[in-house]
């Protein structure tokens, strides 16, 4: 799909449709992976899409209607998700069914403009449990499933210089 090109972001959890969209272009990056995204769920998905791609508006919101547009799936995985809170972070610890397990420091903002204070504050926390940042070609869940399963869809990110 060339969402994925564009370093835009979709994938259904828990039968509601998720978006991601980078909110700068020269975003920090974890192990290869952007680490801020504007994110929509449920219902205001379809609309965002279609605010990013034309041949996106009036798409039924499901896998048969988006592959008429040629977004097809490419990863399918499960994950067995601990949370936990520490000062205003959220903190997330991954253990996806393909063998790979992650730890994810978060704080979600209204604005752009708090970003970087949202950072120093995701710093702090990780600092504090001892956390580092993923390095190399490791990374997340969705890029190393990518990594180990997907190379046609690998190739195409890096070239596209979404993935190193």
């Amino acid at each position: 799909c060339a969402l994925t090109r564009r370093d835009i972001w979709l994938r259904l959890r828990e039968s509601e449709w998720e978006l991601k969209v980078p909110i700068e272009e020269a975003a920090r990056r974890s192990g290869g992976e952007r680490t801020v995204f504007r994110e929509f769920a449920g219902d205001s998905v379809g609309a965002e899409l279609a605010s990013l791609d034309r041949r996106f508006d009036g798409v039924e919101m499901t896998e048969a209607g988006l592959e008429t547009v040629g977004c097809l799936p490419f990863a399918d995985f499960s994950t067995t998700r601990s949370k936990f809170a520490l000062d205003d972070c959220e903190i997330d610890v991954d253990f996806a069914s393909f063998g790979h397990a992650v730890l994810e420091i978060e704080v979600l903002v209204d604005d752009a403009s708090l970003v970087p204070d949202a950072e120093r504050r995701i710093q702090r926390v990780a600092d504090l449990i001892h956390a580092t940042p993923l390095t190399g070609s490791s990374g997340g869940k969705l890029e190393t499933y990518i990594r180990r399963h997907a190379p046609h869809v690998l190739q195409h990110l890096v070239d596209a210089g979404i993935l190193r």
